[in-house]
């Protein structure tokens, strides 16, 4: 290979190599430009609207809660730890602050139970024949 082959070689490795030869989605440089925000937001809108409709479900119902809204059992156990933590010092506020949290928590639990209800009563009325209608989508997390 003569010199000038050598050097043209060279140069169209270094155009493959620079950012501008890449496919955009292959650019993470370019993806991440704010004016590409939008464009993010509807690909991360429309990856699981096709994986849901790859798997058959037709609808959602999607049910927000919040991390406060647990089980029962763990809000007595949580009450029953701030209970004791606050005896031991009764002069701490925090501790008497975590306390009524914990208090008020325990108060709320049984939303947790309603909300599992409610899935249970639209996956068992919503799911006939192979049809997945109405199926219950949350954030994934603890809680509701």
């Amino acid at each position: 290979m003569t010199t000038e082959q050598q050097s043209k070689a060279d140069r169209v490795t270094a155009l493959k190599a620079s950012a501008s030869y890449r496919q955009a989605h292959l650019d993470p440089e370019f993806m991440s430009l704010e004016a590409l925000r939008p464009v993010r937001l509807q690909l991360e809108m429309l990856k699981p609207e096709l994986t849901l409709r790859a798997h058959g479900v037709q609808s959602t119902i999607v049910v927000f809660g919040g991390t406060r809204v647990i089980e029962k059992d763990e809000a007595e156990a949580r009450v029953q730890r701030a209970e004791s933590a606050a005896k031991a010092d009764p002069s701490n506020e925090n501790l008497q602050r975590d306390l009524r949290i914990a208090r008020n928590v325990l108060a709320k639990c049984h939303y947790y139970d309603e909300a599992r209800e409610l899935g249970r009563i639209v996956s068992s009325t919503c799911q006939i024949d192979a049809a997945c209608d109405y199926v219950i989508v949350t954030g994934g997390g603890p809680g509701i």
